[in-house]
């Protein structure tokens, strides 16, 4: 199982990854706190194929948290938000930055220039990384993270083979390997005769010097000179292939002056999330750049692939590998793309709203969202049901000038690869629910709920379900009065709210609400479709944060008295 580990700066994020199967920590890279870090990182989780993070946690001499903590906890929040499914654990460090300057200080020249740009390089930041999450490994198991995972194999020990654990027969024998044979006294004649080498005839000598090469041997050397000459040819071209590929499709043309032909601009876009592989076999299939495998490699070694921006670039075959990365890494968006953020849990009036801001007419965004759209994901979706729910959270690029209704035909597209994906409609199936129930129920959860605690609360409403009882929940009378009376004026205070009769109100009515509440995102359909058995029937979020379980009514109120005296209070 991988682990990323971030040293979480306010300019940069050094990154480091591990493997608890060798427990050995490796740099990664340094990620630009620039808006668009959670994305570089979502990348590299993505690529690393693992959701586990460890983040250090600056504490000062004394052994407290610093600014910086507070600072690193907020960047953790809004990670998990990033990334659904997130696991962050802390690690407490301190001067990780130091002990990281004079590791990488032992390794560099001593030159001027080295010293100087040790810093700038952001090497500094990623080695700080090791550090944290080499001391995580050193210091907890992997259960903390995931319970089913195994633990940390704990290394083998080496036999001792110091002097002090040989037995009397070992020393003698080691002794006995040892010992020097006293050489033969020059005045002993007849030893001296006999030791006395004979001589040679010439015809010894000449056999003793110009003896013939063993032909096995001869044949060894051969086959061993030939891979050699076999490998330096094949690396000569493949040295050769790689800084063919890295050159431009289209050589040798002027476009200072010309704007068709192979100077033309294609607009290339590159959505959140995507894979640097798939990237560069977009591009070549593109005809932008001659090989895919070119364009991995030089990411790779250039340590960039995290640093791959979304958004519509202007590209041309013109341009080098190396400029098209430039343009990709650099924020290099076309000015004429504009980005829509839908988070999980807005709403149709979010949606709306953030057209509105857009410049869209108010008009114009009813008529798309009373549209009919012959879309597989609607398939079980009421006629007369609203895209309530189908809005899919996430972050989208799109030319000015693009309609409403193909935005949303975009989120439809995004929310049917999400559950294809995950296999959201077979789980979905086994708890008895289609899609048309599970986005329901997911919409509710996403309200009630923090990602982590989204099944356990999924299968507290399935238990309610199951027993016949009403789900309970308030947010699902708060929306019902929310469509009628958004100001309040009405409904003023949480028991009237409560008491609207809507058959969105699960306070009221059993089963389901009629439709969706909320904009679900991925976290929240994973744990309908996957929620956590128990025997629990209430919960409540307490003023701390936490959530609190019991199994009984008494339980319910008890959790409320002692742990919710002013959430539990505020208003609808």
């Amino acid at each position: 199982m991988k682990i990323l580990g971030l040293d979480v700066g306010t300019k940069r994020i050094g990154v480091a990854k591990a493997d608890t199967g060798v427990r050995i920590a490796t740099p990664v890279c340094t990620v630009s706190v620039d808006g668009t870090e959670f994305e570089q990182i979502a990348r590299l989780a993505k690529e690393n194929h693992t959701n586990l993070f460890v983040l250090g946690l600056p504490r000062n001499v004394l052994g407290q948290e610093t600014a910086q903590a507070a600072y690193t906890k907020v960047f953790a929040q809004s990670l998990e938000k990033a990334i659904p499914g997130a696991k962050i654990r802390f690690q407490d460090e301190s001067f990780t930055s130091v002990e990281a300057k004079s590791r990488l200080k032992a390794q560099k020249t001593h030159s001027n220039k080295a010293r100087q740009n040790l810093a700038k390089s952001g090497q500094i930041d990623a080695e700080a990384a090791v550090i944290i999450l080499t001391d995580f490994i050193e210091s907890f198991s992997v259960k903390s993270f995931n319970s089913s995972a195994k633990n940390f194999s704990s290394p083998v020990e080496e036999p001792n083979l110091s002097a002090k654990s040989l037995s009397s027969d070992d020393k003698s024998s080691a002794m006995s390997q040892t010992s020097v044979t006293p050489a033969t006294k020059p005045n002993a004649k007849k030893n001296s005769k006999s030791t006395m080498p004979k001589k040679s005839s010439s015809k010894t000598r000449h056999r003793w010097y110009h003896r013939p090469i063993n032909r096995v041997k001869r044949l060894i050397l051969l086959i061993f000179i030939a891979i050699f000459a076999l490998l330096t040819t094949a690396g000569v071209g493949v040295f050769g292939w790689y800084q063919i590929s890295l050159g431009p499709v289209s050589r040798n043309q002027d476009c200072s002056s010309a704007s068709s032909g192979p100077c033309a601009f294609q607009n290339f876009s590159i959505t959140a999330n995507e894979s640097a592989q798939n990237i560069a076999d977009r591009l070549a299939a593109a005809k932008l750049i001659h090989s895919s495998l070119a364009l991995q490699i030089y990411l790779r070694v250039n340590n960039l692939s995290a640093q791959l921006k979304t958004g519509v670039f202007k590209l041309r075959t013109t341009m080098t590998v190396a400029e098209i990365v430039e343009t990709i890494t650099k924020n290099g968006a076309a000015e004429n793309v504009f980005r829509l953020t839908i988070l999980p849990g807005e709403t149709l009036v979010d949606f709306k709203a953030k057209l509105l801001k857009l410049g869209y007419n108010s008009l114009v965004i009813d008529t798309a969202l009373a549209a009919k759209y012959d879309h597989p994901i609607l398939k079980d979706k009421p006629a007369d049901a609203s895209l309530e729910g189908y809005i899919f959270g996430d972050t989208y690029e799109f030319f000015q000038g693009e309609t409403v209704q193909n935005i949303i035909k975009r989120t439809l597209d995004q929310l049917q690869a999400k559950v294809n994906q995950n296999n959201i409609i077979p789980a979905l199936k086994e708890q008895g629910f289609t899609l048309w129930d599970g986005i329901r129920l997911a919409s509710v959860v996403q309200k009630e709920a923090r990602p982590a605690d989204q099944a356990m609360v999924a299968g507290v409403f399935l238990n309610r379900l199951h027993a016949g009882q009403t789900l309970g929940s308030d947010v699902t009378a708060k929306y019902a009065v929310d469509l009628i009376d958004p100001n309040r004026t009405i409904y003023n205070n949480n028991a009237a709210v409560l008491a609207y009769d809507s058959c969105y109100n699960t306070r009221k009515h059993t089963g389901l609400p009629c439709g969706a509440i909320s904009n679900p995102g991925l976290s929240a359909l994973l744990a309908v479709a996957h929620p956590t058995p128990s025997k629990y029937l209430f919960f409540l979020t307490g003023d701390d944060g936490k959530m609190y379980y019991s199994t009984t009514y008494s339980g319910h109120e008890y959790n409320i008295r002692k742990f919710c005296k002013e959430y539990c209070q505020a208003a609808l």
